[in-house]
């Protein structure tokens, strides 16, 4: 089973994962990064790093991290799985990238409150 670690604290992150769990039809571990105190660390990753990118750990304790991620949990969905190979095609991979660091850079602007936040 493959550990999804996730920003609760960032509204479109915990939109995202509530559907990727609804719609799930295999097992995983989502984790709620937000919650932890600065101090904590999971299998040697602060919380600043977990909460940087989105990180996947697989059942072989392999990490995934930001489209890498993405792709995995496209896996869990049926109607995605399809899909999910766009994000490993390696012509197309920076594009994905800069997608998602485009994203990372303007997601708090976008969701997030004065009170919801990380």
């Amino acid at each position: 089973m493959q550990t999804i670690y996730f920003d609760g604290a960032c509204p479109i992150c915990s939109k995202e994962v509530a559907f990727y769990r609804k719609y799930s039809d295999r097992k995983a571990e989502w984790i709620d990064v937000s919650i932890l105190s600065n101090d904590e660390t999971i299998n040697g990753k602060s919380r600043d790093d977990l909460l940087a990118i989105m990180h996947i750990r697989q059942e072989n304790g392999q990490w995934l991290t930001a489209i890498d991620a993405f792709a995995a949990m496209w896996q869990l969905v049926p109607f995605l799985r399809p899909f999910a190979w766009v994000f490993t095609v390696l012509p197309l991979k920076p594009f994905w990238m800069l997608a998602y660091k485009l994203f990372l850079k303007y997601r708090n602007r976008v969701s997030c409150d004065k009170i919801h936040c990380s």
